[in-house]
Parts: C-alpha cells; structure tokens; sequence
C-alpha cells in the first residue's frame, strides 16, 4: 500500500497515490516511468484530491498541446473513475523531469506539494479549481 502518510482519503476510503499514478503512467504510455505524484490538498475552500504529471519532452512544443492535455487530463478522469471508483478533482502538467525524488528514485509527493502550493513549478497546463485557487496561470489549458 505504501507510505501511510502519502494516503489519499475520500468519504472514509483509503486510496494509494501509486494507483492513482500508475493511472496516468497507463494514459501515456510511460509505463515503468515515475511520471506523476498523487497527493492530497486540503484547503479552506475543500479537500483536492490532486494528479501532478509531467508531460513527455517531445510534447512540450506541440501546436496542440493544450488539446493533447485536455484530452489526457479528461482520459485519467475517466479511468480513475472506473478502475478506483475515485475522482480526481485536479490535474496539473508540469515540465519533464520536475518532480522531486529521491535519490533511488522514489517520488517525493510531500515535496512535490509543497512546490506547487508555493509556486516553484513551471505548469503546462491541466485542469481543476486549485490551480485558480493559487493563483497559478494555465498556459496549456483550453
């Protein structure tokens, strides 16, 4: 299940963030990757339960990477619902290899909040209220 500190809970359910980001690993293809950081949220406004994925490099520059993120971002939705029976209320693309590990690779969810949350990431794209909760610009979203 993993670390019981990175738990993600929803109306009383326990759901591991590693499921949650092998969601977005299958949508992609980037399967055996670490590509993404599950993690979980809570502001005054509510509880958000939170998708960070880094985009592949060849996609950065695409003339349709808004329309590849709404689709993706829609995609994850979709299988996070049938498979975890969980929706996720955000999710935001960062740049290649932005989130944070450890030095065997293992990924730093605690950190890559924080980051967000204080603005150091460089945001794609994606979808969501928190991103407009703090304040974060959408360059990739539709």
């Amino acid at each position: 299940m993993g670390r019981v500190k990175d738990l993600l809970i929803v109306r009383g359910r326990n759901y591991a963030p590693s499921d949650v980001e092998q969601i977005w690993a299958d949508a992609t293809g980037q399967v055996g990757q670490v590509t993404s950081a599950a993690f979980q949220v809570d502001l005054d406004a509510g509880s958000h339960i939170v998708l960070l994925a880094e985009i592949e490099r060849a996609q950065r520059h695409s003339p349709t990477l808004g329309a590849d993120i709404t689709a993706l971002t829609q995609q994850v939705r979709r299988l996070a619902l049938a498979r975890l029976d969980l929706s996720i209320s955000d999710i935001i693309i960062t740049t290649p290899s932005t989130i944070p590990r450890t030095t065997s690779g293992k990924v730093r969810r605690a950190a890559a909040k924080q980051m967000l949350i204080s603005g150091e990431l460089p945001i794609m794209g994606g979808s969501g209220s928190l991103m407009r909760q703090l304040g974060i610009d959408k360059p990739g979203n539709q």
